[in-house]
């Protein structure tokens, strides 16, 4: 699952490289030509010229603000890992790890509860151009915590890749289509799926690994669900969103003992992703959620594309709820104040552009659709696809909890398998699923 979260995170943040918009300035600080130190553990976050046009534009973005404000950046470069533990042990300790620090999900919502890193929410609102900047990945108990600027070439994170051979030999109508027309929903896609499926030839309709989190995402439900007050709660037994997870329960349990149409049955872990990735590139699944396009390409398998995730019966609008993000934030501990940390950065992230007349890089379409299209799609067509949908498509965080095999197994694992049913595991699950929330979010609540 790790490695799923790192291959997630580093797909988002050249995401976020790729589209940002003509920013306007902000006050400018003068650091006196100190050097501020920014902390990261993926590399390639270090801006390079010659890779791409948006990656130019961050290069000279950065070299712009150190210029504007009158300071060098020195990057510290550890692996995940060590990244994470240092800059823990030197907070405690009252040292400074880094000024400005790239962040990730899995552990943010720990940061804050001890205090370690700082809310963005003042800097970003006050700012002239607040309304370019994401205020929704990173937002938590009512402040955001990250310095980003809205990605305005969303690609959706979630989707399917689907055989386009076994859907022409099925005789069944391009999904992408149907999502342009707003008409691919769940009953279509389970009877894709059932189509698909042939026992006699371990033929199937989708592997089973990451089938839950497209299912939640596109019925707009995740596991724990947040009240008017700001209490989390088991979002499979809260009122205002348990039907919806009974629905994406229900849904499982059709396609598996029904329709039989689910090769495994664990939907995360390396075991689900390699049994989904091997059957759908030997032509056994019609549809496969793949985590690396970059890799897929290169490997030579080409007789595939791709869809955004069915729309289930409760869906209110278009989303990803992303799980896996990184971003950059605040260390508390610091020799520069907050404000003049987020003022450098927010420069330096406007990805200012020597040769605009305006001063700031803009993307377009062309450029993204170049892009993507030579690192990880097949054609055009699917590259034009993707973009259109993500501008459709409004993204969240989704929960960040420590679930092991809660979900995987006592939760989907048991209704694909035909061992429990949905309403016997959300029953049997109740306590536990709770008592980690509570533990995550609520006791930072002090309830």
């Amino acid at each position: 699952m790790k490695r799923l979260l790192k291959l997630l995170c580093a797909l988002l943040a050249l995401c976020l490289m790729a589209g940002p918009a003509a920013f306007a300035a902000e006050e400018k600080v003068d650091f006196g030509g100190k050097t501020l130190k920014v902390a990261i553990w993926y590399e390639p976050e270090i801006p390079t010229l010659g890779n791409s046009d948006s990656e130019d534009a961050w290069y000279y973005s950065l070299k712009h603000a150190c210029e504007e404000y009158n300071c060098k950046v020195e990057w510290i470069v550890n692996t995940q890992e060590t990244h994470f533990n240092k800059f823990i042990q030197m907070s405690l300790s009252g040292e400074v790890y880094a000024d400005i620090m790239m962040c990730h999900s899995w552990n943010y919502v720990s940061l804050i509860q001890q205090g370690l890193i700082l809310p963005t929410t003042e800097y970003i609102t006050s700012a002239p151009d607040s309304e370019y900047w994401n205020q929704t990945t990173s937002s938590l108990f009512g402040e955001t915590w990250g310095i980003e600027p809205k990605n305005l070439f969303y690609e959706p994170t979630y989707y399917f890749l689907f055989n386009k051979k076994l859907l022409n030999s099925l005789g069944l109508e391009n999904p992408q289509k149907l999502a342009l027309e707003g008409k691919w929903d769940w009953e279509t896609f389970r009877h894709y799926c059932a189509a698909a499926t042939d026992p006699s030839k371990e033929q199937y309709g989708v592997g089973s690994f990451m089938l839950a989190s497209m299912l939640k995402t596109g019925n707009n439900f995740d596991y724990a669900a947040v009240d008017e007050e700001g209490r989390y709660h088991n979002a499979f037994t809260y009122s205002k969103t348990k039907a919806k997870g009974m629905e994406v329960l229900e849904m499982i349990q059709k396609m598996a003992l029904e329709d039989k149409s689910i090769l495994g049955d664990w939907v995360d872990g390396q075991e689900a992703m390699d049994q989904t990735i091997n059957a759908f590139k030997d032509g056994k699944l019609l549809f496969a959620f793949y985590p690396n396009l970059d890799t897929l390409k290169k490997s030579g398998f080409s007789d595939y594309s791709i869809v955004t995730v069915p729309v289930g019966p409760s869906c209110e609008e278009l989303n990803d709820t992303v799980g896996a993000f990184a971003f950059w934030c605040l260390p508390k501990e610091s020799d520069f104040s907050a404000s003049d940390r987020a003022k450098f950065w927010m420069e330096a992230r406007r990805t200012w552009d020597p040769a605009d007349k305006k001063g700031y890089f803009e993307a377009d379409d062309e450029t993204i659709l170049d892009e993507r299209w030579d690192k990880k799609y097949i054609s055009m067509e699917d590259a034009e696809f993707m973009l259109e949908m993500g501008k459709q498509i409004e993204l969240y965080p989704a929960v960040s909890l420590d679930l092991g095999s809660l979900v995987a197994d006592d939760i989907f694992g048991m209704v694909i398998r035909g061992t429990s049913t949905p309403s016997a595991v959300i029953q049997a699950t109740d306590g536990r699923l709770q008592a980690i929330i509570d533990a995550t979010y609520n006791n930072y609540l002090g309830s």
